[in-house]
């Protein structure tokens, strides 16, 4: 009995000291291309290709690329492919997907007035 409790323990701080890894579901799994990810205020026009993003700053509409953090918590909008960096840097936002909804939080922005904001976007088919 001692040695099956050893090694459930053992097996149980393995899972928490390795993390969760690919538990849950992150807001680019089964992302296909035929869709994309959009809001109407402020206007975001997120597609699967990173680098043709489109975001509307105090009524203006920016080309952007983005970037996210493995753990797809965070994404990184840039006016030039620059990740973690201040350097061409637009917004940093956390990011949640809930209910086929992908949910962003600006916590950092660079050139406008929508930190703190939540921004929601829902999908739509792809503008070509």
């Amino acid at each position: 009995m001692k040695k099956h409790s050893i090694i459930c323990c053992i097996i149980a701080m393995a899972i928490l000291l390795t993390g969760c890894g690919g538990c849950g579901r992150r807001w680019w799994d089964n992302w296909d291309g035929s869709y994309a990810w959009v809001s109407e205020d402020p206007y975001i026009y997120m597609p699967l290709d990173m680098r043709k993003v489109i975001i509307e700053i105090d009524g203006e509409k920016w080309k952007v690329e983005t970037a996210w953090e493995p753990a797809g918590t965070e994404i990184y909008f840039n006016e030039k492919w620059i990740t973690h960096t201040e350097d061409g840097l637009i917004w940093v936002a956390n990011v949640k997907l809930k209910k086929d909804k992908l949910y962003l939080t600006i916590v950092e922005d660079y050139y406008g007035n929508n930190e703190g904001k939540e921004i929601v976007l829902e999908k739509q088919p792809v503008q070509e």
